[in-house]
C-alpha cells in the first residue's frame, strides 16, 4: 500500500475567531488555518517570476508590465491575454495612506518576489478576498484561501515575501500601505500601542482572519471600483472605513492580550512537524512520538500547534487524512474499502462515518 505522490492537495479551512501572529526575523507568511496542507505547483508548467522592490503601487505596476506586458500608468495596470486577465488600480486615500485594488484570473502560474525596502516605518496590509494565492517560506507552499482565517496579512518593509498565483485561480485583493504618521494622525489616543505593535526595527508580519463585518465593506470597494462618477470619493470613504476596522481589531487583540507570537525556531519546527504529519497519513498518529522526534515537550507541541494552526494536532491530522481519501476516491482507481484500509482504518463503517462528517458526503458517492 503505497501512498501516491501528492501533486495537488485541497486545503479545507474552517472559519475561526480573529487572531494575529507576530513573526520575526526571517519568518514568512504563515496561515493561522484550521486545516491547511501543502500545495505543489505542476512541474511541467512554465512559471513566470518577477521581482519588485517593496514600496508603492508604481513598483508593482512597472514590474508587472516588464514581465507580462499590458498597459500601465502611475495609478493603473491592466493585462488581458493567454487566459490571464489582470486589473489593478491605486488611490491615495490621504497623505501616506494608499489603497490598491486587484482583480485577476491567471491562465498561467505566476510568482511575485517582493524584496524588502528596509523601511520599518511603513506598514503593508494585504487582504485576499475571493480566490486563492500561495505564500512561500523555506520552499514550502501553503494555500491561502479567501474566506478563511488566513485572508489578511500585515507586514513591514523589512519583511521579504514570495507570492504564488496558481493557474486558473480567480482572486480579488485589497492592499493598504501606510506610514507611522497615519497612525498618529488618525488614532491619536491609541497611536502608541498601535505603533509599538506594528512598527519597529525588526522584520515582522501579522496574520489575521477577515471578520464578517468587513466583507460588506470589501464588496462595496469592489463595486465602486467598477463605477465612474462616484468611484473616487466612495473608494476613499470605504477604504478609510476598512482600514479603521482593521486597526480596531488589532487594538482589541492588544487589549485582550491575544496578540500571540512565535519565535523563528518554533515556527520552522512547526512547518517540519506539519510535513511529518502529512507523510504519516497511512499510519497511526501518536503525539508523544512527534514530540520525541522533534525534541520538545508534549505540552509545548500542543500549545504551539494550536497557536499556529488554530486546531489540535489530531483534528488537523484527521482532516488531512480525509483530504487524501477524497483525492483517491475521486480518481476512480480505488474502492471505499481500499482507501479506508490504506489510510489505517480497521473499520470501514468508522471510516465512512468520519468521511461523511467532515466532507458532508458518503465516500461511495465521491467515486465517479
Amino acid at each position: 500500500m503505497m501512498l501516491q505522490r501528492i501533486v495537488n492537495v485541497q486545503a479545507i479551512i474552517n472559519s475561526a475567531q480573529l487572531s494575529l501572529l507576530i513573526i520575526k526575523k526571517g519568518f514568512y507568511f504563515v496561515a493561522l488555518s484550521c486545516y491547511i496542507t501543502f500545495v505543489l505547483m505542476k512541474e511541467k508548467e512554465q512559471i513566470k517570476t518577477f521581482k519588485l522592490k517593496e514600496g508603492n503601487s508604481k513598483n508593482y505596476f512597472k514590474s508587472l508590465h516588464n514581465v507580462l506586458g499590458g498597459e500601465h500608468t502611475d495609478f493603473t495596470y491592466s493585462f488581458n491575454g493567454n487566459g490571464t486577465k489582470l486589473k489593478m488600480s491605486s488611490l491615495q486615500i490621504m497623505q501616506e495612506l494608499e489603497l490598491i485594488i486587484s482583480q485577476a484570473k491567471f491562465g498561467k502560474p505566476l510568482i511575485m518576489e517582493r524584496e524588502p525596502d528596509n523601511d520599518s516605518e511603513t506598514v503593508h496590509i494585504y487582504i485576499v478576498y475571493r480566490g486563492n494565492v500561495n505564500q512561500n517560506y523555506n520552499e514550502q507552499l501553503q494555500l491561502l484561501e479567501a474566506g478563511s482565517i488566513n485572508s489578511v496579512f500585515i507586514y513591514n518593509g523589512l519583511f521579504p515575501t514570495v507570492t504564488h498565483f496558481p493557474v486558473s485561480s480567480n482572486y480579488n485583493s485589497i492592499s493598504l500601505k501606510l506610514s507611522k504618521n497615519v497612525l498618529t494622525q488618525l488614532f491619536p489616543h491609541s497611536s502608541d500601542e498601535l505603533i509599538n505593535a506594528l512598527i519597529n526595527n525588526e522584520s515582522i508580519a501579522y496574520h489575521t482572519s477577515l471578520p464578517i463585518q468587513m466583507e460588506a465593506l470589501i464588496d462595496d470597494i469592489l463595486h465602486y471600483e467598477n463605477t465612474q462618477f462616484e468611484r473616487i470619493p466612495m473608494l476613499m470613504v470605504k477604504g478609510l472605513e476598512l482600514f479603521t476596522q482593521i486597526m480596531l481589531s488589532i487594538k482589541t487583540l492588544i487589549k485582550n492580550d491575544t496578540l500571540h507570537g512565535l519565535h523563528q525556531d518554533d515556527y520552522k519546527r512547526l512547518l517540519a512537524i506539519k510535513s511529518f504529519i502529512l507523510s504519516k497519513l497511512e499510519d497511526q498518529l501518536v503525539v508523544e512520538d512527534i514530540a520525541s522526534e522533534f525534541g520538545i515537550s508534549i505540552s509545548k507541541l500542543k500549545r504551539d500547534f494550536k497557536t499556529l494552526y488554530d486546531t489540535s494536532i489530531y483534528q488537523y491530522y484527521t482532516h488531512a487524512k480525509m483530504d487524501e481519501a477524497y483525492r483517491r476516491l475521486k480518481s476512480g482507481k480505488y474502492s471505499v474499502k481500499e482507501v479506508g484500509y490504506d489510510l489505517g482504518y480497521t473499520s470501514i463503517p468508522n471510516f465512512s462515518t468520519m468521511f461523511k462528517k467532515i466532507k458532508g458526503v458518503s465516500p461511495k458517492n465521491v467515486i465517479p
